[in-house]
């Protein structure tokens, strides 16, 4: 009796073990910015793999971003949210980070509308968890869209609940977008003294740090 459960637990070990050292090769060549060896490493073990589905779907969706499939990736993201909504031990963080990410994908495809649930969703579980970096993010991603959408005071709102949270957080790159694009909207909406307030706030943060003056929406 013993000896089968002290086979059974070592089987079990084992798997766990060969799991963590496979998802680590996947982990490194991610890191090396080696994207089509991520595809080709995830794409083997998805095949027959039961541990980290949801982390590696992530990485193959990220790697399909950079080389430029967006279709795939957002394919990917999808299955990543399916495999991680469905895992015993959820993690949100990851969830937050691949429905952003598809939202993402659809803002770069042109489908603002496609968007938004995917958005909406994130920022929702974002506040879930409490993740405030992830919060900030959504709520500024959302500001786009609703922009995009000709919806200035929800953009503005919106963008204004970012801009709290990186206020409280004292990440002055992240305030820095934050009002260049309170300034954009505020000049849309006629609010041209605000606007120039604004802006010139912007710039005076982002000039402050070097190396900060492109952005990539999450």
């Amino acid at each position: 009796m013993w000896s089968k459960l002290l086979c059974i637990f070592l089987f079990l070990w084992g798997t766990a073990v060969r799991g963590a050292e496979s998802i680590d090769a996947v982990e490194k060549a991610f890191a090396n910015e080696s994207y089509a060896q991520v595809v080709s490493l995830a794409d083997s073990l998805l095949e027959t793999a039961t541990l980290h589905l949801p982390r590696l779907h992530q990485l193959r969706a990220d790697s399909y971003y950079y080389l430029g499939d967006l279709e795939k990736s957002l394919e990917s993201y999808f299955q990543a949210i399916h495999a991680g909504e469905q895992a015993e031990v959820r993690d949100d963080l990851l969830l937050t980070e691949c429905y952003s990410h598809a939202g993402f994908c659809y803002r770069e495809m042109g489908l603002y509308q496609q968007a938004l649930p995917h958005y909406e969703r994130s920022l929702q579980i974002a506040k879930s968890i409490g993740a405030a970096v992830e919060t900030a993010e959504q709520y500024y991603n959302l500001g786009t869209l609703y922009q995009h959408f000709g919806d200035y005071e929800n953009s503005i709102k919106l963008l204004d609940s970012a801009y709290q949270i990186d206020v409280a957080r004292q990440d002055e790159v992240a305030i820095g977008f934050d009002l260049s694009l309170l300034s954009e909207l505020k000049a849309q909406t006629g609010a041209y003294e605000e606007a120039l307030f604004y802006a010139k706030e912007s710039l005076a943060l982002l000039k402050s740090r070097p190396g900060q003056c492109q952005f990539v929406g999450q």
